[in-house]
């Protein structure tokens, strides 16, 4: 059989050239040396098969399988947001806007109502601010031990 160095091209063993070395494996044209191209070194028939050859201090390669869920990568996993907890008492007729959002439950719209009502007059207890600012039932009541009048 006769070697068609313009089609690719099957080496059957190792080849050492210099510091090149050639695996097994299927070559382009122009990828093996010349050299090379007979028929003791390559072939061009289908269905060869290259043997599976084990080198002594090769590389072990590890198999690595992917699957669509994946329990490291879950969102799950992922712990979600800290919430934000007022660690000292917030002076309702005093602190600023930002200080009242950072309440468990209130947001910036309603500490900016706060800021507001008590520029007009400031409040006198928890009843007065759920007055004068409603809150769904019990809301002010469960913020009530961070507040400060």
């Amino acid at each position: 059989m006769t070697i068609d160095i313009n089609q690719p091209v099957r080496l059957k063993q190792i080849l050492v050239d210099g510091t090149n070395i050639y695996y097994p494996r299927t070559y382009q044209p122009g990828e093996l040396p010349a050299a090379y191209l007979n028929e003791s070194f390559v072939d061009q028939g289908e269905g060869l098969v290259v043997p599976a050859i084990s080198y002594q201090n090769s590389i072990q390669v590890q198999e690595v399988k992917i699957s669509p869920v994946d329990p490291v990568a879950s969102p799950t996993s992922y712990p979600g947001p800290t919430p934000v907890v007022a660690t000292k008492k917030v002076e309702i007729n005093k602190d600023p806007a930002t200080a009242i959002s950072a309440l468990p439950g209130i947001g910036s719209a309603i500490a900016l109502k706060v800021v507001e009502q008590r520029e007009a007059k400031p409040f006198d207890n928890i009843e007065d601010l759920q007055t004068r600012v409603p809150l769904s039932k019990g809301s002010w009541q469960k913020v009530a031990p961070n507040i400060a009048f």
